[in-house]
């Protein structure tokens, strides 16, 4: 590298990651930076655990491992603050424009590659995802390196290169399993070496990339079958879920968790286990979960084919569109927090990046035999997001490409003044075609995107002790979008929690209004009825919820108690016995277990529910004084 190349690189660094810092600076001292919410929280609680060595990390992963272990060794070499892993994140994703650069000089030219950089740089979600826990910033770094090892190992020969992009690679695809679909891309390219290399050179390439990717995935393939996996299982086992919430009839092509109201971790993983178990009736593996929600996606396909070529045409324009579809986190509220990200994301989103991508991919393609690996790439990654379902973080690793076509497109801009009608008709139809598919209004969000987000920080606040702010966020969700019937749950959740009672069953009445065929709606209106000690209507209610959604664990345990308080002790028993048996770390759950075996005069069973309630909560005293005054009362006296 020569020294201006290298003074260039500098530069551009410096511009990135000062973007990233001023940004940062502007959430600080904000709820966006202080609470975590989602996945977020999710890596983080990881992370810690596994600093901590308690050993309650999964047994086989249903998420992408790489992340929450990257976090872990971050928090032991700084300090166990999310804060400055997103520092960190600021770093990652400032080299990620510079690899981005040198891979656009290899493949295009200089210009090209420095304008690719700078327009990474600027990209606004590329500063919102620094802001996150979430492993979207660590998937562009090690997308970007693995870009730049392919374009470098096309003109030089060896197989380190190769070797280093398949280790890059391996990286990638334990924070984005669906990243798996590149391998073919990338053993395609290191084989395809210009000139006429012997068959054993492009051999040795090929298997020198295979075998960079292999390694990264052994140890966690190994780690998932020790553990149980019941199958080969590389990354997670959640491709079965994954597969099947994009594609079952009625979808709309963005995610939809197993289970109503249970869209984060750990829910997820637990609800999937639970209904594909019900529905075989046999305790299963988690190598068969995934294969019973594959073949259930494939059902569904086969029920209705052509419905669901429609759906992969929605999902195929949902991808391309300008919408950055949200998990939990909406941009529109960090936007509020950050006048850079709000100005950026005014002038530069992916509905302006895609027309000049699709009419850089047109200008340069002359240069095809040189460049078909972003071609490939781009195939590849957008039919493993869409054979799933879209979500923005999904569709991130396109951006790299994009950007890089886009930037071709820019730089062959200057030479269209010379140039004939013809071709300045290609470049007009291009953009005015790719700007027509890219913000073209799709409809099918649920909420308002605010909403969502403020609905979220109240949950996780309410969780931290902090009512006030949580109710404040969940009366923002509410104003945002007064059909958002989650909020109105989670509002009057928190009412009944600090004895709002009344107020409480309001707000609940107000959510069914919304949405009448809502099982955790009728679950929270039963618990609410019991606090009112409404205890008919209260069995009533969660009766309602069960039959709208069979198994649900929240609603058996509440069924449950409600029994017993009636004093129908033999009746509540199995649904208690269904709560523990899917929540085993529940210490109330077998303390009130215990109290319905004893009320039914199983006096045995119900002193190991007991003492089971205690090995799992040693301070939980009712269960030591039901232990303490077992045999020497009449079973009733048990405590519930």
């Amino acid at each position: 590298m020569d020294r201006r190349t290298a003074a260039h690189s500098l530069l551009l660094f410096a511009f990135a990651f000062g973007l990233r810092a001023a940004y940062l600076h502007q959430l600080s001292g904000s709820l966006l930076l202080d609470v975590l919410i989602g996945d977020g929280a999710e890596y983080d609680r990881w992370a810690r655990a596994l600093l901590a060595g308690d050993g309650s990390a999964p047994q086989v992963f249903y998420q992408a491992p790489l992340y929450p272990y990257l976090l872990s060794n971050l928090y032991r070499l700084l300090a166990p603050s999310h804060v400055l892993v997103m520092w960190v994140q600021a770093v990652a994703g400032a080299a990620s424009c510079v690899m981005l650069a040198w891979a656009g000089r290899v493949l295009f030219d200089a210009r090209t590659g420095w304008i690719a950089g700078a327009l990474l740089a600027i990209y606004p979600f590329a500063l919102f995802y620094t802001g996150l826990l979430q492993k979207t910033t660590f998937a562009l770094f090690f997308f970007c390196a693995m870009l730049l090892l392919l374009a470098l190992a096309r003109d030089r020969g060896g197989s380190r290169l190769p070797l280093a992009a398949g280790l890059s690679l391996g990286g990638l695809i334990l924070l984005r399993e669906n990243a798996l679909a590149l391998l073919p891309v990338l053993a395609l390219w290191v084989g395809a070496v210009p000139g006429r290399a012997p068959w054993r050179t492009r051999a040795l390439r090929v298997a020198a990339a295979c075998a960079g990717t292999l390694l990264v995935l052994a140890p966690v393939a190994w780690r998932n079958a020790e553990r149980g996996g019941g199958g080969l299982l590389p990354t997670t086992f959640q491709l079965g879920t994954n597969l099947h919430a994009g594609n079952f009839r009625g979808s709309s092509g963005r995610y939809v968790p197993p289970r109503e109201g249970a869209g984060f971790p750990g829910r997820e993983q637990d609800d999937a286990w639970q209904l594909a178990e019900e529905a075989l009736g046999r305790t299963l593996t988690p190598a068969q979960v995934s294969s019973y929600w594959t073949a259930k996606a494939f059902d569904e396909i086969r029920a209705a084919p052509l419905a669901w070529l429609g759906l992969m045409l929605r999902k195929s324009l949902l991808l391309l569109n300008a919408e950055e579809v949200l998990d939990i986190e909406a941009p529109e509220v960090y936007e509020d927090e950050s006048p850079l990200l709000r100005g950026l994301t005014s002038v530069f989103h992916f509905g302006v990046l895609f027309p000049l991508a699709l009419w850089g991919a047109v200008a340069s393609f002359g240069q095809r035999r040189r460049i078909w690996l972003l071609h490939a790439l781009f195939a590849a990654m957008a039919a493993s997001v869409v054979i799933f379902f879209v979500l923005g973080r999904l569709r991130f690793p396109l951006v790299p490409i994009a950007v890089l076509f886009a930037a071709s497109g820019l730089s062959a801009l200057p030479s269209l003044r010379g140039a004939g009608a013809r071709r300045q008709l290609a470049c007009a139809a291009c953009l005015a075609i790719g700007a027509v598919l890219a913000n073209w209004p799709l409809s099918g969000g649920v909420a308002s995107p605010r909403a969502l987000t403020y609905n979220d920080l109240g949950v996780a606040l309410h969780q931290r002790g902090r009512d006030d702010e949580a109710l404040a966020m969940f009366e923002r969700g509410i104003a945002r979008d007064p059909r958002f019937y989650r909020a109105y749950l989670n509002k009057g959740e928190l009412l009944r929690g600090r004895g709002r009672n009344d107020a409480a069953l309001l707000v609940i009445r107000e959510a069914l209004a919304l949405q009448p065929d809502s099982a955790v709606a009728y679950q929270y209106l039963g618990a609410a009825l019991m606090d009112a000690g409404r205890l008919p209507e209260a069995v009533a209610a969660v009766r309602r919820s069960l039959a709208l959604d069979p198994g649900h664990v929240g609603a058996e345990s509440l069924l449950g108690l409600l029994l017993l308080r009636e004093g129908h002790a033999d009746e509540a028993i199995p649904h208690l016995e269904a709560y523990v048996k899917r929540r085993g770390d529940d210490a109330r759950g077998y303390n009130n277990l215990g109290a319905a075996l004893l009320r039914a005069g199983r006096v045995e069973k119900a002193r190991a529910a007991f003492r089971e309630a205690l090995r799992l909560d040693p301070r939980h005293e009712g269960a030591r004084a039901n232990l303490e005054r077992l045999g020497a009362l009449d079973p009733a006296a048990g405590r519930s």
